[in-house]
């Protein structure tokens, strides 16, 4: 390589090839995520299995399907398209009493099955081979470091 020039404040390198090299300039497209969840289907490989989506969801009860419909609403990937992780949180005094029991009820079932963890007060992770976030690898660390 040569000694880079300056061109309009900016250094410009200069290459020298042979007739024989060939180069090729292509400009990188940022990838636009679609806006829809990627949920499990029960494969795996070589970083996990993961779980079945349509088949939980359908064999759920209806306190756990009320604490997960919930948890969905207050999904952070889904109020803000910036936010990547599995994340949620649900303040309990913002619903009415039959509302509270109810989910009380199903978020305790569907810790137990090991679909949801609470990782502080009010705020759960959703199990990330249910539904898997655009920041996998983080949310896998912090659901194994969960309880």
């Amino acid at each position: 390589m040569e000694k880079p020039y300056l061109t309009k404040g900016f250094a410009m390198p200069q290459i020298t090839i042979d007739t024989s090299e060939e180069v090729t300039i292509s400009k990188k497209v940022k990838y636009q995520y679609p806006p829809y969840f990627m949920a499990g289907n029960g494969n795996g490989n070589r970083h996990g299995r993961s779980l079945n989506l349509i088949e939980t969801l359908c064999s759920l009860s209806k306190p756990e399907q009320f604490a997960f419909m919930r948890l969905i609403k207050e999904l952070t990937c889904v109020k803000d398209s910036r936010n990547k992780h599995n994340l949620c949180k649900v303040i309990i005094k913002n619903l009415t009493s039959a509302e509270a029991q109810r989910f009380k009820a199903g978020i305790t079932s569907l810790i137990s099955k090991d679909l949801v963890k609470r990782y502080k007060k009010e705020h759960y992770i959703i199990n990330p081979n249910l539904i898997i976030s655009k920041e996998y690898s983080e949310d896998m660390d912090l659901w194994t470091s969960t309880k």
